[in-house]
């Protein structure tokens, strides 16, 4: 229920997500994904104790470590948040997806950083090891990170949770989004005119 009112608060003040805390006023996740920071090369994320383990956050922590990247799982407030040189949240419909503003402030630049580009690149490596052998789709949109979740349901009739099961009569296809705006389709079966059909009535 927090989760959904926190949504609700940040719709009305017209930002995409809510940042959450913990019950010690920490820096915890945002009310859909989980939250990283960067600060002087290093990337910082809630201890986990009170945010949703998953799986992108896991994959991104271990891809830091495997790639000798500082990585933290820590508690840190929200000072450290506003005075940090990159933020980002990670999701399965956003892969890294990066915060450029909270509660007015600037993050950096405002745009995506380098270690948040870095560690976009290393996940898309990750996951393009994964799908070796499969049919690949390649897949681009213009929809938003805010609407993109709602996008793919609409079109792909996605199964949640779990794997991501496209219904186009291929059950073993599996969807994964490596950017706000790119996502990869992986194949058994030729269903690739069905699908980009599906994807020209994506809003332009």
């Amino acid at each position: 229920l927090n989760c959904i009112l926190a949504c609700i608060a940040a719709e009305k003040a017209g930002a995409d997500e809510a940042l959450m805390l913990d019950i010690h006023g920490f820096v915890n996740t945002t009310n859909a994904c989980n939250f990283f920071i960067v600060r002087g090369g290093e990337v910082w994320t809630s201890t986990g104790d009170y945010c949703m383990n998953g799986i992108t956050r896991q994959k991104v922590i271990d891809l830091c470590r495997e790639n000798e990247i500082p990585v933290f799982e820590r508690n840190f407030s929200l000072v450290d948040v506003y005075s940090a040189d990159e933020a980002f949240l990670t999701g399965t419909f956003g892969a890294q997806t990066p915060a450029g503003e909270i509660d007015g402030r600037t993050i950096g630049t405002g745009e995506i950083g380098p270690m948040t580009t870095q560690i976009r690149s290393l996940y898309k490596n990750l996951i393009s090891q994964e799908v070796t052998g499969h049919s690949l789709l390649v897949l681009r949109t213009s929809v938003s990170s805010k609407n993109n979740t709602k996008a793919a349901k609409d079109i792909f009739n996605l199964k949640l949770p779990g794997a991501l099961e496209i219904t186009t009569g291929d059950n073993d296809s599996k969807c994964f989004w490596v950017s706000p705006d790119e996502f990869w389709v992986l194949l058994s079966r030729n269903h690739k005119v069905e699908i980009e059909e599906k994807l020209s009535s994506l809003p332009k």
